[in-house]
Order: structure tokens, then sequence, then C-alpha cells
């Protein structure tokens, strides 16, 4: 019977080394080899030699095939086993299985010139925190300080999007022809059409806003920490200032407190454990919370050189120091488990343990 799972194992592992290995012959149709690389691989791929028209080549099953049109020109279309992947793009992939055997790749290019017959005017005050990219060709755009003079393909590039290059943070403000663009899904998108000019706003006023805190009673440490920008704030449960336009990140204290709700100016917050926001207007953040209920153990230990003795679970690295003799340790109602690490080099002889009546 040995013999028998053995031999079933053998074909097993021979059938997956054959799908592996296995070989897809296809095609590779271009009409300009010239203007596209057409490589296959991951990272560092190995471009193909290819002719105009047909090009019959083989390679291996799960394998990678990318097209970058060249500087100057543009993937008009890639036509897959009859159906589109991607149209008036720089560039795309896909992955070869084997049941694409037989099938054909149809590259056309089109001269960017060509594409792009449509222009529109963005004015910029700092570029170095604007993205600005097309939907459809999912091109980006590089922006320089002052007016720009974009030319974009009318028939696929349809619909631009303005964002800050910092997520979550956000522009000041975007505007179409002298109307406000929508924010929405952290960017400013607008349909494009030939002469439009849009004025993005990148940097907030010179203006700051109060963060202030309502909290319950007793429970003023309940903010743990909050940053501005990723500088840190002292004391923030006392409130702070904040320039327009800064990225402010608040934690909760979880660990101590049962945070049951959250409120920004009003607005319920799902989140209980942090709060991040962009500093639009001054906020009043209401914190609902009470502090966990402690009760004590007691850890009796002769040699605690030679233990690691952990309030909660060890990745939360929460070690108690303990004396040799009995030791009262305080165990929060949020966090009732406690880990015990010995030292390799020795053993335990007993561990006992005894139940104790929580107290308030």
């Amino acid at each position: 019977m040995k013999k028998f799972y053995s031999f079933l194992l053998l074909a097993v592992a021979g059938l997956l080394s054959f799908a592996a290995s296995a070989q897809v012959n296809i095609t590779i149709k271009v009409d300009d080899p010239s203007k596209v690389v057409v490589s296959t691989g991951y990272g560092e791929a190995t471009p193909l030699e290819l002719v105009a028209g047909e090009n019959p080549i083989t390679v291996n099953s799960y394998e990678q095939i990318n097209f970058e049109a060249v500087d100057g020109y543009l993937l008009d279309k890639v036509m897959w086993g009859g159906y589109v992947l991607t149209s008036r793009a720089k560039s795309d992939f896909i992955m070869v299985y084997p049941e694409h055997e037989g099938k054909v790749i149809d590259i056309t290019t089109i001269a960017e010139a060509d594409a792009f017959t449509g222009t529109f005017y963005v004015n910029v005050d700092d570029p170095s925190v604007v993205k600005m990219v097309f939907f459809n060709s999912y091109r980006a755009y590089t922006l320089s300080e002052g007016e720009n003079t974009v030319k974009f393909d009318p028939e696929y590039e349809t619909v631009v999007a303005f964002g800050h290059s910092e997520y979550p943070k956000t522009l000041y403000s975007v505007t179409r022809n002298g109307e406000a663009v929508p924010y929405e899904y952290g960017q400013f998108a607008s349909e494009i059409a030939d002469g439009d000019v849009f004025n993005v706003q990148a940097n907030f006023p010179e203006e700051k806003y109060p963060i202030s805190f309502v909290l319950p009673e007793g429970c003023e440490d309940v903010i743990s920490s909050a940053n501005i920008d990723g500088t840190p704030v002292e004391n923030p449960g006392a409130g702070f200032e904040v320039q327009a336009g800064s990225l402010v990140q608040i934690e909760f204290n979880v660990g101590k407190y049962c945070v049951e709700s959250v409120t920004y100016n009003g607005e319920f917050k799902p989140q209980t454990s942090y709060l991040q926001f962009v500093a639009t207007e001054a906020a009043e953040i209401a914190v609902a919370a009470y502090a966990y209920s402690t009760f004590n153990i007691t850890v009796d230990v002769d040699y605690p050189e030679h233990i690691t003795f952990y309030r909660g679970y060890a990745a939360q690295e929460d070690v108690v120091e303990l004396a040799s003799g009995v030791n009262v340790v305080e165990i929060s109602e949020n966090n009732t488990s406690a880990v015990i690490v010995r030292d390799p080099a020795y053993y335990y002889i007993t561990i006992t343990e005894k139940a104790e009546t929580p107290t308030d």
C-alpha cells in the first residue's frame, strides 16, 4: 500500500511539474514594430524581436506579455482573442494561460499628435502637490506652475481628475470655466471639452482652525495622541490649533477606555480607535467613553529572572516586571489574558492557578 501511495504522489507531482512548464503557442500581430516594445516576463522583461504582421511565438504558460508604445506613440488598440484588451493607452500587459493556445494578440499604434487633437488649459499655484490623471486612458500628466496647455484625446479622455499627491490630503479648490468642480472620493473630477480652463488652487489660505474636544468627566486621557502632518501635539486633549489644509490624526486610548462613539461637528464617525481628517473648518470632537474596570491577580514566582510575564498577548509587549515572591498585577476587563514565557535554559517545576473574585 505504501508503494501505491508513493506512486500516486509521484504522479501528481509530475502532473504539476508538467502544468507549470507547459508551453503555449500564440501569435503577436503588430502594425509597426518600431512603434511598440513587446516583452515577456516580470521586472526586467525580455524584449521580443518582431516584424510587421504576424509573429508566431511560444511562451511558457502563466507568462506575462508586456506592451509599451515608444515615445510619441500610443497603443491605439490591443485585441486579445477577438476582444479589446486596451485602447489609447501607453502600456498594458496580459497573462498567458494554457487555454490561450492558438490565440492572437493584435496591436495597432497611433501617433500622439493624431490622438491628442483636443486642447484645454490648467492654471496651478503649486504643481508639486497636484496629481492630474485622465480617466479611461489612466494617463498621468505632469503640471508646471502657472498656465499649462494640455493636449488630450477627446475620443477616450473625456474626464480628468485632480488630487493631492499626499493622500488623504486634499487640494483647496478646482474650478472649470469659473464653476466649482465637486470634491468626491478624494479627488476633483470633471468632464473635459476643447478650450476648457481649469484653475487649481492647491494650497489653503493662511488660516488656523481650533480643534476642541468634549470628553466624559474623568476620561481626559482618552485622547492618547494627536499629530498634525506627522508632528506630535503636546497634551492634545486640551485642544489645539491647526493650519487649514493640514492632515490631523487622532488616536484614542482604547486600551484603558471603551470608546462608544465619536462625532465630528455633530457627525457620527464609525471609527472608535482613531480619527483622521483634513482641517477645513473649526472642529468639535465629542467622545463618549468609559474606563474599563480592573481587578488584581497575584503572581508568586521563585526566580522572576527566568520568565517573562506578559499582560495580554506576548505580541502586545506589555511586560510586567516581577520580583521574587508575591506580586500584585492589575488586569483590565478589556484584556483578561496573560502569557508566561520561560527562559529556554530552564523548566517549570510547577504552575498553579487559583481563581479570585474580581473587585471594582
